[in-house]
């Protein structure tokens, strides 16, 4: 399951009510999560990245992002093969001072890139309780992502959380359902497509499709077919797809409705305006 975060303020988060958690519950959790001291644990994720056996990942990231900011290494690795694909003895667990059992990040890599003037980092973990654990981790790592965007130079961009396997405890399952069930509306669905906005027109037998930057000041792309021809709406989104000007579902549904609609309309003589239904009168 991938997730993007892009609005989130790190320095003032916005904690939901429905969240398991405060503004107190979380800047502990955050202190945790970079703490370098495993504290009776195999590991913690502030060692695996500030610390992994003497290297400090994060700077390694920061130095060369400054060096060249398009670099495609920048990144922090937590899975240590020769040690978190093996079960420890108990031989290995008293020697780590280690009181809980087999323990194993789930947070194995985090990449960060530089794009025009902003930071964008990915993280990926091999599994994620997206109920009771994501929500944490994902502040945590924009935290992390601002620190790296200071220390570049670069504005805060997108977090990205890809989770090989994203699970929701049995014991948490009804609680899960009641939240999804008390704050779950269509609002959440209409989503703006951060690569731009279209707009669709019909000229003579033409559909017309023009792209445009989010805020309007540049255009990107314009496309145009014969309604008449068949399957003119589908050869359209071909266009728009192969040129990758959509990154939301949604967006890419509506563009589907509308050019569809615009089809319909060349081809029974009708009138099209763009978010109405067609006029069949």
């Amino acid at each position: 399951m991938s997730i993007v975060i892009e609005k989130e303020d790190p320095k003032s988060p916005k904690l939901e009510p429905f969240l398991k958690f405060g503004k107190e519950g979380l800047d502990l959790y955050i202190k945790g999560f970079f703490d370098t001291e495993k504290s009776g644990s195999s590991y913690t994720y502030g060692e695996r990245i500030l610390d992994w056996d003497g290297i400090d990942q994060k700077k390694i990231m920061v130095e060369k992002l400054s060096r060249f900011p398009f670099d495609r290494g920048a990144l922090a690795v937590l899975w240590k093969p020769h040690r978190d694909n093996y079960p420890p003895t108990e031989t290995e667990m008293a020697q780590n001072g280690q009181t809980k059992g087999w323990q194993v990040p789930c947070l194995v890599m985090i990449m960060g890139q530089c794009i025009g003037d902003n930071f964008h980092m990915t993280a990926v973990f091999r599994n994620n309780d997206i109920y009771g654990g994501w929500p944490l981790n994902a502040f945590a790592l924009r935290n992390l992502q601002q620190n790296i965007a200071v220390e570049v130079g670069k504005n805060l961009g997108a977090l990205t959380t890809i989770s090989h396997i994203a699970e929701i405890y049995e014991i948490d399952y009804e609680d899960a359902k009641k939240v999804v069930a008390e704050n779950d509306s269509l609002a959440r669905t209409c989503l703006y497509d951060t690569r731009g906005y279209y707009t669709i027109s019909i000229e003579g037998e033409d559909i017309v499709v023009t792209f445009f930057t989010p805020d309007g000041s540049e255009e990107l792309a314009t496309f145009r077919e014969n309604g008449k021809k068949p399957k003119a709406a589908r050869d359209l989104c071909a266009m728009v797809l192969r040129d990758m000007l959509l990154s939301e579902l949604g967006a890419a549904a509506d563009l589907g409705r509308q050019l569809a609609k615009a089809e319909t309309a060349v081809k029974l003589g009708l009138v099209f305006e763009q978010d109405q239904p067609l006029r069949l009168e």
